[in-house]
């Protein structure tokens, strides 16, 4: 018989996916991310990891985008002047926006009539 750790190991676990995480989004250079409560809904509903879809938009994994945005995508990971432009639809959910600032300063995921 498993014997339990008086909820250590939850605490190691969490610490340990936390510190996983933050050198994920410091090496995927996607700034602050953002998630609305909307797409967070969604991402809760359609039981998606947000990191799944993070991990996809860093890298190049742009999702049900127009050719022509996977192209300027492109360019932007090289000029770091525009914006990176992600769409998935989780689990044929709603689609879900992944959008980095040309900066690379900040990552909002979204709903698509939530950007402005």
């Amino acid at each position: 018989m498993k014997e339990i750790d008086d909820d250590h190991g939850d605490e190691d676990q969490q610490a340990a996916l936390e510190e996983k995480w933050a050198r994920f989004l410091k090496a995927a250079n996607l700034g602050r991310v953002v998630v609305t409560p909307a797409a967070a809904k969604v991402l809760e509903e359609t039981e998606t990891e947000a990191m799944a879809l993070l991990w996809r938009h860093a890298t190049g994994d742009w999702g049900q985008v127009e050719q022509d945005d996977r192209e300027a995508n492109d360019r932007a990971l090289i000029s770091g002047l525009e914006r990176t432009y992600s769409s998935y639809r989780p689990h044929r959910g709603q689609c879900i926006w992944v959008v980095t600032e040309a900066d690379r300063s900040a990552t909002l995921m979204c709903l698509p009539d939530e950007y402005l």
